[in-house]
């Protein structure tokens, strides 16, 4: 009688690479037999350790499996394939580096509107080129495959993708060497697409191709955006624009028809991308009834009086801040302060504005002063904007500069008088980076907590 060993019908003989970022986003190739022939509904699954490598069936066949990592710790981990939920393999091992794993740090500006042009700043571990239509994949060259805010892809600007190896401003700034890539979101005006360009918070992914050195920027924490709605944290937020309201009065007894033009609407026939608007006038709700990516139509509510309901923002020059009220007023000004007095000055004409070019806009998402400033040795600055609570609670206020800032703010207090231009946070001297939102480095840069009620948009 003889005994013949049992070979499984799935053997695995290679793969590469057999490291990557932790990030994931990186293409393994497997070579070996016995894996499905079924091309497109084909049952390989692929694990490394925990995590599923997923695979790309276009790019698969029974003698070779191609997938993409996802996510995960550093460690080695065997990989292992499986066919069928019977057959299976392993061999080690992939690891996920350190090494080789860039980082995304901040998307500025943090909010704007479809079609918004973006930059991406994080550290890389090794050279990154421009696109990967110039290089093979057997390169050992990393090049940015693509960039991607939600589901849907930011347009690369390969001509304005740039390295920032020790630039003052930026290394300053993040306490480390970065890259800097640029891209311009979808707008459905220009390429339209169900749910494209819709209001959303947003993350963003970068992945850079080209054998090893390719893989998925991992997000640092302290690039992420929190709010008090509670919902996950986001890297962008991408807002509608109303760019009219017609008619521009009605009834008291409501039920005119608003017709409200923009863009970045949800379309609301499209039922299954489970859009939803809510529009208010006056703070009451304004009845949909219709809706699509560049305009809104609603019932208006019915009012107990006449009421008129204005708010402005405006520049040195007179244009309005960003559409949506959603912008801060920012102005710079050519000169080097010694004393908050001083500070007091700006605007007056005592200190002059730095030039005619760019000295006032509007800063579009978070209020930080811009990259672009980072290496301007001496300058102040003045900037101002409208808070509105998402909902009634307890807010403190934060500051932070290099070197010294005055946070003033004007209410209207419970009494119903106006407390105006009270100074709430001072910071006498360079709070530092990074990190710099510490108590215990300047007591007076926390503000004290003040309650503020919602009343609105």
């Amino acid at each position: 009688m003889y005994f013949l060993p049992t070979v499984s019908q799935v053997q695995i003989s290679s793969f590469t690479p057999g490291q990557g970022s932790l990030g994931g986003g990186v293409i393994v190739t497997i070579l070996g037999v016995g894996f499905s022939t079924d091309t497109y509904l084909g049952s390989n699954v692929v694990l490394i350790g925990p995590y599923q490598c997923n695979v790309i069936n276009h790019l698969t066949s029974d003698t070779v499996i191609t997938c993409e990592t996802v996510a995960g710790s550093a460690g080695a981990y065997s990989l292992t394939v499986l066919v069928d939920g019977t057959s299976s393999d392993n061999q080690c091992c992939f690891s996920y580096s350190d090494s080789l794993t860039p980082t995304l740090k901040a998307v500025q500006p943090a909010a704007g509107p479809p079609g918004s042009n973006v930059q991406i700043y994080g550290a890389d571990v090794w050279q990154v080129d421009y696109d990967c239509s110039q290089w093979s994949y057997i390169t050992t060259d990393p090049c940015v495959g693509e960039i991607t805010f939600g589901d849907y892809l930011c347009g690369i600007n390969s001509e304005n993708i740039a390295l920032v190896y020790d630039a003052v401003g930026y290394s300053g700034f993040f306490q480390d060497s970065v890259y800097s890539l640029n891209c311009t979101l979808p707008d459905a005006l220009v390429m339209p697409a169900p749910g494209l360009g819709v209001g959303a918070s947003l993350n963003a992914t970068v992945h850079f191709g080209a054998n090893m050195n390719g893989g998925s920027a991992l997000v640092e924490r302290g690039a992420y955006i929190a709010d008090s709605t509670g919902d996950r944290p986001y890297l962008f937020q991408l807002y509608p624009v109303v760019n009219s309201v017609s008619p521009s009065q009605g009834s008291l007894a409501g039920g005119t028809l608003l017709q409200i033009s923009g863009s970045g609407f949800p379309d609301t026939s499209l039922p299954l991308l489970n859009n939803s608007i809510n529009i208010t006038v006056g703070w009451a709700t304004c009845t949909v009834v219709s809706s699509n990516y560049s305009q809104v139509l609603c019932l208006t509510p019915s009012s107990g009086s006449t009421t008129s309901t204005t708010s402005s923002l405006t520049l040195p020059n007179g244009t309005s801040v960003y559409p949506g009220m959603r912008g801060i007023s920012f102005e710079v000004y050519n000169y080097s302060y010694t004393s908050f007095s001083d500070l007091n000055n700006l605007g007056s004409g005592a200190i002059t504005v730095q030039s005619t070019n760019g000295s006032s806009f509007a800063l579009q998402g978070l209020w930080e002063t811009p990259f672009s400033l980072y290496n301007v040795p001496y300058y102040c600055d003045r900037s101002k904007a409208i808070f509105i609570p998402p909902s009634t609670g307890n807010y403190t206020f934060w500051l932070a500069a290099d070197d010294m800032a005055q946070l003033k703010a004007t209410w209207m207090q419970a009494n119903g008088t106006q407390a105006t231009e009270v100074v709430i946070a001072t910071v006498t001297s360079f709070t530092g980076n990074p990190g710099y939102w510490k108590s215990s480095r300047w007591a007076s840069q926390k503000g004290e907590e003040k309650r503020i009620m919602f009343r609105g948009t």
